[in-house]
């Protein structure tokens, strides 16, 4: 897809409500090419979206005005297909609909309807992983002797090495869905992994991060896992601090994998409320804002009932 104006040469971005390209500087405009799927790169948080069909808003920042390309930056390898579909999907957000008075309208279940199935790319990595932590560790003793309380702090330096070997190890390729998100969605089913072909009816989230960052924050986070299981050999310390680490990392294999999410952004106060859901079993994660204003209602209704009562009790208490 040619993406740049044949006047000026600029990008050409999408306005989703003509359903046309246009030059934000010659103001030229063209009709959208037909192809089997667009990339839509949205132009406020850059967040890039593959989709059979048209995009009229970011999932992730609402914005309604994209740059289009056709280079899909990170290839997939593998796809782990939803078995949740949209229905299913809906249903698990009603369940966290509770407090139904106090819920902000843009938190009705008519808009859980928006909810959307995007696939997340993901690396899954082996490793092998051999090496050495140091730490400084404290054991704190506390006592009382004639009235006056002591605490004496000894510190000592530990150190532990290791090797280790880790499969599966998920690194998330994306800048825009969060990595508290995929944790409290766990587990993922790698054993229904498929061999990628191509996706229908479904998003796919577009990675952003290069070849180096990816490495950076793999090895990254091999090394923490690492550091954690040579912390549960440190034992019998009030407090672990590590101070210094050599750790060499053999990346023995590395995978793009597609990763199955409903996802359902709404935009509430200027924030972005971010509901989440477990394509494979339907976990999901998100919480729907209280609304200030109610609950004052129903803090002053509920004082001025009180205060009703009391004063007709106390009424009748004289009277009688």
């Amino acid at each position: 897809m040619n993406n740049r104006c044949p006047n000026c040469n600029a990008v050409l971005k999408l306005n989703s409500e003509k359903n046309k390209l246009q030059c934000e500087y010659c103001k030229f405009e063209c009709e959208i090419e037909n192809s089997n799927s667009n990339i839509y790169t949205c132009t406020n948080c850059r967040a890039s979206i593959i989709s059979n069909e048209k995009i009229t808003e970011c999932i992730y920042c609402k914005n309604k005005e994209f740059e289009l390309t056709d280079e899909m930056n990170l290839k997939p390898n593998y796809i782990l297909p939803f078995k949740i579909d949209k229905k299913h999907a809906i249903n698990e957000l009603k369940k966290i609909n509770k407090y139904k008075f106090l819920k902000p309208k843009e938190f009705k279940s008519k808009n859980f309807n928006n909810v959307v199935g995007i696939y997340i790319p993901y690396l899954l990595c082996d490793y092998d992983s051999i090496g050495m932590v140091e730490a400084n560790c404290d054991i704190v003793s506390k006592w009382r002797s004639d009235g006056y309380r002591y605490k004496k702090t000894d510190t000592y330096n530990v150190i532990r090495s290791g090797k280790m070997t880790l499969n599966n190890v998920p690194v998330l390729c994306s800048k825009y869905f969060k990595e508290d998100l995929y944790n409290k969605l766990y587990p993922f089913d790698y054993n229904e992994l498929k061999k990628y072909d191509g996706v229908d009816n479904y998003l796919i989230e577009n990675s952003t991060l290069n070849k180096e960052e990816l490495i950076n924050k793999s090895n990254t986070k091999i090394k923490e896992l690492f550091k954690d299981e040579m912390k549960k050999d440190i034992q019998g310390y009030n407090t672990i601090e590590f101070t210094n680490d050599s750790i060499n990392l053999n990346n023995i294999k590395t995978i793009c994998v597609l990763i199955p999410i409903w996802l359902l952004n709404i935009k509430y106060n200027n924030e972005i409320y971010t509901f989440a859901i477990n394509g494979q079993t339907g976990k999901l994660s998100g919480t729907i804002p209280k609304k200030n204003s109610k609950l004052i209602s129903i803090f002053l209704i509920s004082f001025i009932l009180i205060f009703t009562i009391l004063f007709i009790l106390n009424y009748l208490k004289v009277v009688l």
